[in-house]
């Protein structure tokens, strides 16, 4: 069975995050943790090596109808959830920055990889929003990407 378009952005999207490691010239090995799914279940599966990113399935909204109903262009978000295990001191955080920052100049690098998934250049940024997990183990940071994609029907 072949992908979906947003299945195929789910996956470029994934092989961009695993290229950040410090071996690539980044702050982070933050690559070398990526999953797909939900952070919940990346979490008790206890898989996962800190610093981890998961990405999350994201809201899909249908921008245009073109062609009489042959295509749609959508834009889909890509949620990313970033973890690192919290210490007593400021360091989780100086590394949820750094893993954050690497994330973005992945994403921003690899723009025309991403977008020609969707073959439309709309590649968006989202704010970062950083947190403590509810059992206070991880700090997080939640962000998206979103991308224009066009679905042909016919």
């Amino acid at each position: 069975m072949s992908k979906s378009e947003v299945g195929q952005l789910h996956d470029a999207v994934e092989t961009v995050l695993r290229r950040i490691q410090k071996a690539n010239g980044y702050h982070t090995d933050l690559g070398l943790s990526v999953h797909r799914g939900f952070w919940a279940h990346v979490v008790r599966s206890r898989e996962a090596a800190f610093p981890a990113v998961v990405i999350h399935p994201g809201a899909e909204s249908i921008v245009k109808v073109a062609g009489s109903g042959q295509a749609a262009i959508l834009m889909v978000e890509v949620v990313l959830m970033v973890a690192v295990e919290l210490t007593l001191d400021a360091s989780a955080y100086d590394e949820l920055d750094c893993c954050t920052y690497d994330i973005r100049r992945a994403i921003c690098t690899a723009r025309e990889e991403i977008c020609q998934v969707g073959m439309e250049d709309g590649l968006e940024l989202d704010e970062v929003v950083t947190g403590v997990s509810s059992d206070s183990k991880y700090a997080l940071a939640e962000t998206a990407i979103g991308v224009r994609i066009v679905e042909k029907y016919a």
